[in-house]
């Protein structure tokens, strides 16, 4: 059976496993990876196939709720600060005007599109493990540009 004949799920219910049911998602992706194998394969193979799919998968899932979870709480921390930043400006008596919320509007934008368009292609580091310095530099770099122009962003909106 070829990987296009196999069953597939809606990418709706792929992102529900990935956050309510990770194992269920890994099993299901396992099925997938072990359908879609060119050839039969003998009970031994398949088992060994499986054992290395779940693995692997268990790996890649267990990565991106991570990094979806602790994108959350970065997000969730500029846009907080942002308030409070906006509380402490109008307990000092200190009005927004038009232009100061342009400015940040502009500067939010400006920010998040560099975070974006400075990302290096990931193709050209890649290294099997992902976990290089220029790896990780891009990565910092990049989610520490999307906080800036999340703040600037938020705060334009709380103050």
């Amino acid at each position: 059976m070829t990987a296009h004949e196999t069953k597939t799920i809606s990418t709706g219910w792929a992102i529900a496993l990935l956050v309510f049911a990770p194992s269920r998602l890994v099993a299901h992706s396992v099925d997938h990876a072990v359908r879609s194998q060119p050839e039969v394969l003998e009970p031994d193979r398949e088992q060994k196939l499986r054992l290395k799919f779940e693995t692997q998968f268990g790996k890649s899932v267990s990565l991106i709720r991570s990094t979806l979870f602790a994108s959350f709480a970065v997000v969730a921390g500029a846009i907080v600060a942002a308030f409070v930043s906006a509380a402490m400006l109008r307990a000092m008596g200190i009005v927004k005007s038009p232009e100061w919320n342009t400015w940040l509007q502009y500067g939010g934008i400006g920010v998040l599109l560099w975070a974006t368009l400075a990302r290096v292609d990931y193709s050209a580091i890649q290294t099997w493990d992902g976990g290089t310095l220029p790896e990780r530099v891009d990565l910092w770099l990049y989610r520490l540009l999307y906080i800036a122009g999340s703040y600037p962003l938020a705060l334009s909106l709380a103050w």
